[in-house]
């Protein structure tokens, strides 16, 4: 059977869903190549793919019951299938569902609660249908909470529309709820049965059913941004030696820091095109064998990135940027070696970085005290995310789950703006929190809370759109903004490198969840006002000064961090080379948090 034969076969399929999904999705895997499901034998140890797998479930009062599951394989995916029908007059509604613009102006009819429960049929593209699919992901999730012990919770869940489309939600965390949907194709968790004559489509269902967490995002984020943070940490190894053998000369560390991290968001901006393609790749190349011109060069375009504009540096248009990363625009000389490793960094993909373990790794790059240990120590991801998750995105999740509620129960009554008024006033409340992390370091918990909250925004806008037809515009008071969240930190670089990275971040989810491709954020495209303040978290005071020692000279004391290696056990000891000031305290007082 060709793509084409499959798809002929199956569009036109009627009936219920449990007469057409074996078939169907037999159909499936001898197209793609896939093995096909074996049998129940009795347990899930010697039935790990099958149809129709039993899970033993208990409701609110305490009663058991079997439920099946329509596929399950283990350690890969929960498929539900589902089937509903399409009539000419919804065919251009589902079309919008999907593509989240309008097709013609109109107004389609409304399924009343009556209506859907006096019909066995789902029309795709009305109101009911989309609600259909939502229940189906629930239901996927309810069989994943209640697998056997011995079963790990899969990273997949598949909701089918048997003939018309897949979605797929992913939750490569292992945690029982919350799973969210998977950018698999284009930008988007649906699957049409058309994109099924692409082989890359094909290729991606064979991911689903062998290998799903190569489809995890933030794995494939970690080792490029590993990669990332290695390439800068060599060259700001060069600099660290230049320092060494011509400490007068020499630019001060946390000048090269600077300019590090103006040529990484400079990078960053070529990759998601608020830059032309490859002119700062380009530029460097043709200044690169004058040290002086690379830093006059790079001084021209980072004042006019800042104010944007016209560029003369690179004849063409340019955003204006401001924010604190180019208001002081200075570049360095740098020698020719050093450019080019400069220049092979900037010819990487710096669009898929992740922010939450960059700062980090980052800081470690630029430290030269911590760079031999480069990538040991910062906080993983799955880390932040346990954090985040029972702090944060647990209480909001259950909040928004009693307004979808509301939501739907004013929708059924045929109370639609009140029900569309109680979305709203939900993405005004996600909009004024505020959350502080008062020894935020490079940010990475800050980036992963503004992550979380972006992903709640846009499902309650995913519900609004598909659910209620309401496709009102956004307002910026009811919109996440990274202002919202706040940081205190004692370190001056890593401060600037948590407002970076909380920066790129927004960025990051501007461009993988834009619905028109040439669009761009607005300007400025740093915002302006301050998120991350460099200041002790605890005190503050009115002065302090060194505490003397009877030779009149100022005391001081090991850093409290910085380690060698013991030459005879080899383990790691203080390094007491690396000190700083004793000192007192005039006026000492709590610091007030914002």
């Amino acid at each position: 059977m060709t793509p084409e034969e499959f798809i002929s076969k199956w569009k036109v399929a009627q009936g219920r869903e449990e007469t057409n999904s074996g078939p169907f999705l037999t159909d499936l895997c001898q197209l793609l190549g896939l093995p096909t499901p074996g049998p129940w034998t009795g347990d899930f140890a010697t039935s790990p793919y099958i149809f129709e797998a039993p899970v033993n479930i208990t409701d609110s009062q305490g009663n058991p019951s079997t439920k099946k599951i329509d596929l399950y394989r283990r350690d890969c995916f929960i498929l539900e299938a589902k089937q509903a029908t399409t009539d000419d007059s919804a065919a251009d509604s589902a079309l919008e569902l999907f593509s989240g613009q309008p097709l013609t102006p109109k107004s389609p009819k409304r399924s009343t609660t009556a209506t859907r429960r006096n019909t066995s049929r789902i029309i795709r593209g009305r109101a009911g249908w989309r609600k259909y699919l939502d229940d189906a992901k629930k239901q996927a999730e309810g069989y994943a909470r209640q697998l056997p012990a011995s079963e790990k919770i899969p990273p997949l869940i598949i909701v089918a529309d048997i003939g018309y489309i897949f979605e797929f939600y992913h939750n490569f965390r292992d945690t029982a709820r919350a799973y969210e949907p998977l950018p698999i194709w284009n930008n988007s968790h649906t699957i049409t049965l058309d994109d099924l004559t692409n082989p890359a489509v094909a290729n991606l269902f064979r991911k689903v059913w062998s290998e799903p967490r190569s489809l995890d995002p933030t794995a494939r984020q970690t080792s490029v941004t590993r990669d990332l943070a290695q390439k800068l940490g060599r060259l700001a190894a060069d600099f660290d030696r230049d320092r060494r053998e011509n400490p007068d000369t020499a630019p001060a560390a946390d000048t090269v820091a600077d300019f590090l991290i103006r040529c990484l968001f400079t990078m960053y901006a070529e990759d998601v095109s608020l830059l032309p393609e490859k002119s700062f790749t380009t530029l460097l190349a043709e200044v690169k064998e004058d040290p002086q011109q690379v830093a006059d060069s790079l001084t021209a375009l980072w004042r006019e990135m800042n104010s944007g504009g016209f560029s003369p540096t690179l004849r063409r248009r340019i955003p204006r940027f401001n924010g604190r990363v180019f208001a002081s625009a200075s570049a360095i000389p740098v020698t020719t070696h050093r450019m080019d490793r400069l220049i092979e960094a900037a010819r990487c993909d710096w669009s898929d970085v992740d922010p939450s373990i960059f700062g980090s790794l980052l800081e470690n790059a630029l430290d030269t005290r911590e760079r031999s240990a480069q990538g040991a120590h910062y906080t993983p991801r799955a880390y932040v995310e346990r954090l985040v998750r029972a702090t944060i995105e647990e209480p909001l999740e259950t909040e928004w789950e009693q307004v979808k509620s509301a939501a739907t129960a004013d929708d059924e009554a045929g109370r639609r703006p009140a029900a569309v008024l109680d979305c709203h006033n939900f993405l005004r409340r996600l909009a004024s929190l505020k959350i502080l992390d008062p020894a935020c370091g490079t940010g990475n918990f800050l980036v992963v809370a503004y992550e979380r909250l972006k992903t709640l925004e846009a499902q309650v806008l995913r519900f609004l759109r598909e659910n209620l037809e309401d496709r009102t515009p956004l307002a910026d008071t009811h919109r996440v903004k990274t202002t919202q969240f706040l940081g205190l930190e004692v370190n001056p670089r890593a401060a600037r490198i948590a407002e970076l990275v909380l920066n790129l971040s927004a960025l990051q989810w501007f461009y993988r969840n834009r619905t028109e491709p040439d669009a761009h954020p607005p300007e400025p495209i740093i915002p302006e006002g301050r998120s991350i303040e460099c200041r002790d978290a605890v005190l503050t005071w009115a002065d302090k000064k060194p505490v003397l020692g009877e030779d009149l000279k100022p005391r001081t004391r090991w850093d409290g961090f910085t380690m060698k290696k013991d030459p005879v056990t080899g383990r790691d000891v203080p390094d007491d080379s690396f000190r700083v000031l004793i000192e007192t305290y005039t006026n000492p007082q709590p610091a007030d948090w914002p």
